[in-house]
C-alpha cells in the first residue's frame, strides 16, 4: 500500500535531532458508531501523554454504523492534521505517515466463540458421544452492544452435522443473526491395516482402531467387540475404515432352526421351543411355527435364537 509522508516543522531545528513519526493504521477496528478521531487511528504507544490528548480534539468523520466501513484518504487526513494544527501538541518535529487510504470498520461486538462453541459440541455430543468435533471458519453475528452469555441462545435442530452448520441466534428471545461455520465430525473406528479380498475373515491383526473423519459416512462403523470372525462382503484397502455394511449379515434366526419362543410381561414369562419360519437378524420380525399345536406365531428377534411373540 502507498505511503503518504509529510515532515511538519514548527521551529528550526538541527538536522542531527532525531525525527519523530506519528503512524496512522491502514484499517481500524471499532464498536460503535460514535464520530471518528485522529487519536482513534494513530498509533499511540510511543507519543506523549500531552499529544494524546490533543490528537483526541481532531475529529475525522462521523462514525460507520454497524457492519460499515469509513474510508479516508490521506490527503483529507493531512488537510485536517494542517488545519488543526495550532492546538495539537506536536513535537516541535514530526513526520507523519499515512497510508494512501484508511479503512474505519464498525465491527461491534460478537458472542465470544469459547462460548459458542462449547455449546455446539455440547449438543453435538447428544448425537455422538465418543466423537471428537474440531469446528472451522466460524462466523458470528455482529451486536451493538456487549451481550452475556445468560442472555442470548441457539435456536439447535436434531440432525447429526455433516460439514456445514447454520444456527439462528437469539437475544432474550429476540432474533440477532445466525452462527454459520464448518465442522469436522471424528470417531476412533476399526480401519484395515492390510488389503484384504472379498470373503475373507478377519483376525485381530487385521484391524486397528484410529480417529478418523467420519462427518459425511452414512454408514456406522463396525463393533470391534464382535469384529474377529467376521467375514467380508467386499474388498478392502489398508487404511479403510470397516463399516457395519462392510460385513457379512449374520444372521440370530435361520429358517427351520430351532429357536426360543419367549412370551410374557414383566410380571410373567413363558418360555417355548419353536422352529423360525425365516431367517432373520436381530430387531427382525419373523413367523415362528409352535410344534406343538403347529401355529404360526409373529414375534420380534431379541438376541440370537430368541424370538419374543408379539
Amino acid at each position: 500500500m502507498r505511503v503518504c509522508v509529510v515532515c511538519f516543522f514548527i521551529l528550526f531545528h538541527s538536522a542531527s535531532q532525531a525525527v519523530q513519526s506519528l503512524v496512522v493504521r491502514a484499517q481500524t477496528y471499532v464498536q460503535s458508531s460514535k464520530d471518528i478521531y485522529l487519536s482513534d487511528i494513530v498509533e499511540m504507544e510511543n507519543l506523549s501523554e500531552s499529544v494524546r490528548v490533543s490528537l483526541q480534539t481532531v475529529k475525522l468523520a462521523n462514525g460507520p454504523r454497524l457492519g460499515e466501513r469509513q474510508v479516508l484518504s490521506s490527503e483529507s487526513i493531512s488537510r485536517l492534521i494542517r488545519k488543526h494544527l495550532s492546538r495539537l501538541k506536536l513535537p516541535e518535529k514530526m513526520r507523519l505517515k499515512i497510508p494512501s487510504q484508511v479503512i474505519v470498520e464498525n465491527h461491534g461486538f460478537s458472542l465470544k466463540s469459547g462460548d459458542v462453541e462449547q455449546r455446539l459440541k455440547k449438543h453435538w455430543a447428544t448425537f455422538c458421544r465418543d466423537c471428537e468435533f474440531q469446528i472451522f471458519q466460524m462466523m458470528l453475528p455482529k451486536t451493538k452492544t456487549h451481550i452475556s452469555p445468560t442472555e442470548w441462545s441457539l435456536v439447535l435442530d436434531t440432525k447429526t452435522p455433516r460439514g456445514q452448520f447454520s444456527y439462528q441466534v437469539k437475544e432474550n428471545g429476540k432474533n440477532i443473526g445466525w452462527v454459520q461455520g464448518t465442522v469436522k465430525m471424528l470417531k476412533n473406528v476399526p480401519v484395515a491395516t492390510r488389503a484384504m479380498h472379498f470373503g475373507e475373515r478377519i483376525n485381530g491383526q487385521d484391524f486397528e482402531v484410529t480417529l478418523k473423519d467420519v462427518t459425511y459416512a452414512h454408514d456406522s462403523p463396525a463393533r470391534t467387540k464382535n469384529l474377529e470372525g467376521r467375514r467380508i462382503k467386499r474388498a478392502l484397502r489398508a487404511g479403510d475404515v470397516i463399516w457395519s455394511n462392510t460385513l457379512e449379515k449374520v444372521l440370530a434366526a435361520q429358517q427351520g432352526q430351532p429357536v426360543k419362543m419367549v412370551m410374557g410381561s414383566s410380571d410373567w414369562r413363558l418360555t417355548l421351543q419353536g422352529v423360525a419360519q425365516m431367517n432373520g437378524q436381530v430387531g427382525d420380525t419373523i413367523s415362528v411355527k409352535n410344534p406343538q399345536s403347529n401355529k404360526i406365531l409373529s414375534g420380534v428377534i431379541t438376541k440370537n435364537r430368541e424370538v419374543h411373540i408379539q
